[in-house]
């Protein structure tokens, strides 16, 4: 009785390791699905350590967006696969945020009362239905200046700005999360 029970219990170990075998997109990342996604997000990684035009950022920006794109149009199933394409996702909200304000930086004031603007300006009062920037400088816990413009016409025009190394900031937390898709991508 006690070989009976001992080859039963032997019999449904082997049954779940065979239905497992079977069965792979439930504990095995499918790397071949998601290795241009992996390489477009490491390339955009390493150039932002390494410098960049903004031109190029976008380029960068884009090839990681038409590859995981074309992850998501396949559907990929199983749980490994499904936190992978989450966090593949996550670090490209992140290069888009920093983007976002890259671009900020680029657009600010040359001339006038507004040139006094430290860092980066995000928002301006004459500016209240368009407040996209603010909302994402908040969320990513961005510290926010809050002072006038200056000048005599412009003086109690009120704007918000970030530091100028907010781009950055947002980078390693994109860095942080493909680090996450990283580790998952290879099994660690």
């Amino acid at each position: 009785m006690q070989r009976t029970i001992l080859g039963t219990v032997t019999m449904i170990a082997l049954a779940v390791v065979v239905v497992r075998a079977k069965d792979p997109t439930q504990t095995v990342v499918n790397q071949k699905l998601f290795e241009p996604t992996y390489r477009a997000a490491k390339t955009l990684q390493g150039a932002t350590t390494t410098g960049l035009t903004h031109a190029k950022y976008s380029e960068l920006l884009q090839a990681l967006a038409t590859e995981l794109s074309i992850v998501k149009d396949q559907r990929p199933a199983g749980e490994q696969n499904i936190k992978l394409l989450a966090l593949f996702e996550e670090t490209l909200g992140h290069y888009e945020a920093a983007g976002i304000f890259w671009k900020a930086k680029l657009d600010g004031p040359t001339r006038g009362a507004t040139r006094a603007v430290k860092g980066i300006p995000i928002y301006f009062e004459k500016q209240k239905s368009d407040d996209a920037k603010l909302k994402l400088a908040e969320r990513y816990e961005l510290p926010i200046t809050k002072a006038n413009a200056g000048g005599v016409l412009t003086s109690k025009l009120e704007y918000r700005s970030i530091p100028d190394d907010s781009p950055q900031r947002v980078w390693t937390r994109a860095g942080e999360t493909l680090g996450k898709a990283t580790d998952l991508y290879y099994g660690r």
